[in-house]
């Protein structure tokens, strides 16, 4: 879609769902986990089995979760605060999901690359995706 002369970057990097659901499904039958602990389970699966970033004329959106859930967590970032951005390689230690990571936040669904934006008030944003370079000059584009 066109806004404002920009071509609007939209890109969904699935997360390590199904394995995770298989080795969580063997986990129960092996531990006889009682049933109503299963419900919560698969709504954390699937809350975070996706990541989809949006990047338009004026915000970065992002939006974890799958189908039927998708967009249970939405974190908007206005593009006038964004001071400037990198491709970058995140550490395994700072894992996967939302973390707090020292001066700003880390949203990632799998893999190690992610684009890190420095904001206009002293915080960073790690975003993951598996496509760091197309995501970083959708962001240049927009910023434009």
């Amino acid at each position: 879609m066109e806004r404002d002369g920009f071509l609007r970057y939209t890109h969904t990097q699935r997360g390590s769902l199904w394995l995770i659901v298989g080795g969580s499904a063997l986990l129960f039958f092996l531990a006889r986990v009682a049933v109503v602990a299963v419900g919560p389970v698969l709504l954390l699966l699937l809350g975070f089995g996706a990541l989809t970033v949006s990047v338009d004329a004026s915000e970065i959106t992002i939006r974890f979760g799958v189908r039927p859930i998708r967009g249970w967590f939405r974190k908007r970032i206005a593009l006038d605060t964004v001071k400037d951005h990198r491709t970058v390689r995140n550490s395994w230690l700072l894992g996967q999901g939302i973390r707090y990571i020292g001066n700003g936040w880390l949203y990632n669904v799998a893999g190690f690359e992610a684009v890190e934006l420095d904001l206009t008030n002293g915080r960073r944003v790690r975003i993951g995706t598996d496509e760091p370079e197309a995501l970083a000059a959708a962001i240049a584009r927009a910023r434009r």
